[in-house]
């Protein structure tokens, strides 16, 4: 059995990217499935790592892959919490304001707002 020695309140960046891949291919997994109380439970962490501050372009993208897949649900409490609960479209304006110069986090941004009108 392999132990970790890193106590869980230290993440690093490389972690953070780490699970925007893991929360990418749950994303997948749950629109394959149309698996809208899976893809529910995933819009908060993909919501914080998002927003997270020191996180790089890279995570940031891949975190909006995931939300964007995620949203591509179609099922209407999949919005409804994104909106609602999670707070989806102020942390989208959040993430817009503070990566203004990429244009693929805008991109992605726009659609995902589209995906939620």
């Amino acid at each position: 059995m392999v132990k970790h020695s890193r106590s869980l309140s230290t993440v690093s960046v490389s972690s953070i990217s780490d699970s925007v891949y893991a929360h990418i291919s749950y994303a997948v997994l749950f629109y394959g499935k149309s698996d809208s109380d899976n893809a529910i439970a995933l819009l908060d962490p993909l919501v914080k790592s998002i927003q997270d501050t020191e996180a790089d372009a890279e995570a940031v993208f891949r975190g909006l892959v995931a939300l964007g897949t995620a949203l591509s649900i179609k099922r209407d409490e999949i919005k409804a919490s994104a909106v609602q609960v999670f707070g989806v479209p102020a942390a989208l304006q959040i993430v817009k304001k503070a990566w203004s110069k990429e244009n693929r986090i805008k991109e992605i941004i726009a659609e995902i707002e589209a995906l939620l009108k």
